[in-house]
């Protein structure tokens, strides 16, 4: 009888196996710079300025998944039998089983940008889009609109390689990508609708902000201050605007 309730009792233990604790990691990309680094699966990721990866030290024996807030570009390693999702604030998913795409994931809007193979995009476990490479859909959280469009991949893909290129952007989209590239506020007066008129086509690399101010005061008739920061209750300083 001992015997008996010993080997029962091994048995249940055997086929009743409490589930193991997933352990997740975290990686936030500091203000103004791009990380590069490798998941556990050894797909590649960059993170762009201030963006935040959360993922399992270990992924599931199903699927791999990961969550993103702000941007980030992946090369996700090839297994058919096991996909990659990228989870959003705004709910929508990404899924690849081996490809390269860029996700721009943010509370209202996500924005998907193919580069290479093959991604879906999901919501609330329902297929939204099916993407082409070299083709861009974002998906507005609050109006469920989905928009698509053709993109120069070049241009857009260029933050993960430390550039910034333009090619014949508005001075407002301009400002929008240097404000997250170099963590900083810019604030556009423009009473008189004039920005859209002044379209860029450059690229910058190492420049600093300054620097970058001052090339684009050539092209476009424009002036520019750097205000100066001001301190907050906890002793730090708000952003350079």
């Amino acid at each position: 009888l001992p015997l008996l309730i010993t080997t029962l009792t091994f048995g249940y233990l055997a086929f009743h196996k409490p589930p193991e604790e997933i352990v997740y990691a975290e990686i936030i990309s500091a203000p103004g710079l791009v990380s590069r680094f490798e998941l556990p699966d050894k797909s590649k990721v960059w993170l762009n300025s201030n963006a935040t990866l959360r993922y399992p030290v270990r992924f599931d024996k199903r699927k791999r998944e990961v969550e993103l807030t702000g941007e980030g570009y992946f090369e996700v390693r090839s297994d058919k039998e096991h996909p990659f999702y990228v989870n959003t604030p705004a709910g929508v998913k990404i899924m690849a089983h081996g490809t390269q795409f860029n996700v721009h994931a943010e509370r209202k809007i996500t924005e998907t940008i193919l580069a290479e193979g093959k991604v879906t995009m999901l919501y609330k476990e329902q297929s939204l889009k099916e993407l082409n490479q070299g083709e861009q859909a974002s998906y507005h959280n609050e109006t469920g609109r989905l928009i698509t469009k053709e993109v120069n991949l070049y241009e857009k893909l260029a933050w993960k390689d430390g550039k910034i290129i333009f090619r014949n952007a508005p001075l407002n989209e301009v400002f929008e990508q240097l404000s997250k590239r170099y963590n900083v506020d810019i604030v556009l007066y423009d009473d008189y609708k004039q920005s859209d008129r002044y379209l860029s086509r450059v690229t910058f690399t190492d420049e600093t902000i300054q620097q970058i101010f001052s090339y684009l005061q050539i092209a476009a008739p424009i002036e520019w201050k750097v205000s100066t920061p001001v301190k907050n209750q906890d002793s730090t300083l708000t952003r350079q605007k």
